[in-house]
């Protein structure tokens, strides 16, 4: 991890921005580690950034979905048990009008890994 050109300034909006991004690349990477198929279902404070899932949608091109409880790890856990009467399912994520922009900026995010420092 390291910043491209200046440092954003600490509670800033567009750190908090490439901080959003950043996740969702390095969560691209374990799905793609794990070989995860299907949708992925995001739930806990990541279910609310939507920048964070418009970036996750783009980089891995696969459906996304997100939590509409803040409980997190509990009900993402009672979740892969299979449905329940009483857990509300997850509500899709449309994909974003810049959905082209953000693979692309996933493209060459991978490209810099793979170049190293």
């Amino acid at each position: 991890m390291g910043w491209h050109g200046d440092e954003p300034d600490m509670g800033s909006g567009q750190r908090a921005a490439a901080v959003s991004l950043y996740l969702a690349m390095m969560s691209d990477a374990c799905l793609g580690l794990t070989h995860a198929q299907g949708p992925v279902i995001v739930e806990g404070p990541f279910a609310q950034n939507d920048l964070y899932l418009a970036m996750l949608g783009a980089a891995t091109g696969r459906s996304i979905a997100k939590s509409q409880s803040a409980t997190g790890t509990s009900l993402g856990a009672a979740l892969l048990c299979g449905p329940s009467a009483g857990l509300t399912p997850p509500g899709t994520v449309p994909a974003p009008h810049n959905l082209r922009a953000l693979a692309q900026y996933a493209e060459r995010w991978r490209a810099l890994v793979v170049a190293g420092p």
